[in-house]
């Protein structure tokens, strides 16, 4: 009852959201075209540095454009919903005392408040390039494909979502969360490279200290016909269980924050 209680209050909200960035059509037709543009541009520099090096540790352009798209269509999902928090803000500012007086669970209340219409172009062109890739692959999509890579986009999605949550869960304790923000976020990047490009102690760090492996290369082991993850099909498996175990614990943090917040009595 309580769910779906959380989720006809965050659905009203983020239809407000929508309703309100798109008074004025044109000039949010003018952004989606803007942020298509620099995305795609991403595309184009990742294909012609393959064209140059025709592949990269035994990576090809249609692999590479798979694990690429992956990772943004799952940012912009991800960012739709919780990019906006903007906890520093409302912690700074003392703008969270009037978020907690309200009857409705904070996490969703500042998700739907503050829903992100603006990554919907970003999100069709990754998943335009990701049915392409899979095509230069070869992959048929029947059933099975296309659950393999619902549940790979899924697992990408939550880990996303998952971080950036975590980046907010600090600012209850340290207010200003810039540093811990562009650090998580620098090594995120990481992610939009398979990580068996890099060495064995930047390939440890990024799985079990940053998790950010766990984005796009670990679930994108359930999809793509690789030989070098027959050694690393635990770590494939575990992807989904360590995206749902992320996001509980981001959660959970955020509650803990939330109890630990003193407001400004401003």
């Amino acid at each position: 009852i309580e769910f779906m209680r959380n989720l006809r209050v965050f659905v009203m909200l983020a239809q407000m959201c929508f309703k309100s960035s798109t008074v004025y059509r044109s000039n949010w037709i003018a952004g989606q075209l803007a942020k298509l543009i620099g995305y795609a541009s991403d595309y184009a520099v990742l294909g012609l540095l393959m064209l140059q090096f025709k592949s990269i540790a035994g990576w090809t352009l249609p692999d590479l454009l798979f694990l690429h798209s992956v990772y943004i269509i799952s940012w912009t999902i991800a960012g739709s919903f919780v990019i906006g928090l903007s906890v520093e803000y409302y912690v700074a500012e003392g703008n969270l005392d009037s978020v907690l007086l309200k009857p409705v669970n904070s996490l969703v209340n500042l998700s739907g408040q503050n829903f992100a219409t603006d990554y919907l172009s970003q999100s069709l062109l990754g998943f335009f390039v990701l049915f392409v890739s899979g095509n230069m692959l070869g992959v048929e999509w029947g059933f099975d494909a296309i659950a393999r890579l619902g549940l790979v986009i899924l697992c990408s999605i939550i880990m996303q979502a998952a971080l950036i949550i975590l980046i907010y869960d600090v600012c209850f304790f340290t207010v200003r969360g810039h540093t811990i923000a562009d650090t998580i976020g620098n090594f995120r990047a990481f992610a939009q490279w398979p990580i068996s490009i890099y060495d064995t102690a930047l390939r440890i760090l990024l799985t079990f200290v940053i998790p950010v492996a766990f984005i796009n290369y670990y679930p994108a082991g359930m999809f793509l016909d690789r030989a070098e993850y027959i050694p690393l099909r635990p770590l494939v498996a575990a992807s989904p269980l360590v995206a749902i175990g992320l996001l509980a614990f981001s959660i959970w943090f955020w509650h803990r924050g939330i109890n630990a917040y003193q407001s400004t009595g401003s």
